[in-house]
């Protein structure tokens, strides 16, 4: 497996970045009322990262790239990327909770369960997927999921793909100190819970950037950047020092990699 480049993300997201997605907040509303506060939650909680997740895009993609998005609801990055104007399509697994918000922004979403279904694209048609915060909620057949990503991208195509960094330091605490491997999702059972609170599940298994790697590799895929990412709350700021002076603790992580 070919080494990737490993960098931290920047301090801030690109000014282009934060403007779009802050025109784009107040028009993300859900259908469902008994989601709001979730939809709120995630909004506040996601922000920043989605902010950097433009940036990635605009790196790795152009103004021609068809883009898919994939668990896209609330569905704040893919209104932005459209705004940006990227061809851009939407897929997620109960579409319907957001559905007033896709109708009037005129969002291009597909209703699709990706660890059962194919994806409803032909074979080596989209430039670039973006997977964030999904790769940890899959509990089926990972290898049946990517290998419908790999198929509809396009040679050299790109994955983005962010997801919680189990070595982290909040891992390697939570798994010396409390005996569970975890980062972000603690509890199994409210992970469960959650198909039925808010229509998706919560995380089922949090990984390494090994194990993504090496996953993405034998799919198929060339890992070309890891990017540490995330911060750590306010007055844990030694977390946040050391997570400086050795990225690879840091909360988050994205995988970009291109299919070979």
């Amino acid at each position: 497996m070919k080494t990737p480049i490993f960098s931290l993300e920047e301090e801030h997201p690109t000014k282009q970045a934060s403007n779009v997605i802050n025109v784009s907040i107040g028009k993300i509303k859900p259908s469902d009322s008994t989601i709001a506060s979730w939809n709120e939650q995630f909004i506040e909680s996601h922000q920043r990262r989605i902010s950097f997740d433009i940036d990635y895009l605009l790196e790795y993609g152009s103004g021609e790239s068809i883009v898919v998005d994939i668990g896209c609801c609330p569905p704040l990055f893919l209104l932005s990327a459209q705004n940006l104007g990227f061809q851009v399509s939407g897929v997620d697994i109960t579409p319907d909770r957001f559905s007033r918000c896709i109708e009037v922004e005129n969002l291009n979403v597909f209703k699709c369960n990706i660890e059962t279904e194919p994806l409803p694209f032909d074979d080596e048609t989209v430039d670039v997927i973006v997977l964030n915060e999904v790769f940890e909620h899959l509990r089926i057949n990972l290898v049946y999921t990517f290998s419908e990503v790999f198929r509809v991208l396009r040679p050299n195509g790109y994955l983005i793909l962010s997801t919680p960094n189990l070595k982290s330091l909040n891992g390697i605490l939570n798994y010396v100190f409390h005996n569970k491997a975890y980062s972000c999702a603690a509890d199994p059972f409210e992970s469960y819970m959650q198909l039925d609170r808010i229509g998706h599940m919560g995380h089922v298994r949090e990984y390494t950037y090994i194990e993504v790697c090496e996953f993405l590799n034998k799919v198929g895929f060339a890992s070309e950047h890891v990017i540490f990412r995330g911060r750590y709350k306010l007055g844990s700021r030694w977390k946040s020092f050391l997570a400086k002076i050795v990225p690879s603790l840091s909360p988050f992580m994205s995988i970009v990699a291109k299919k070979i």
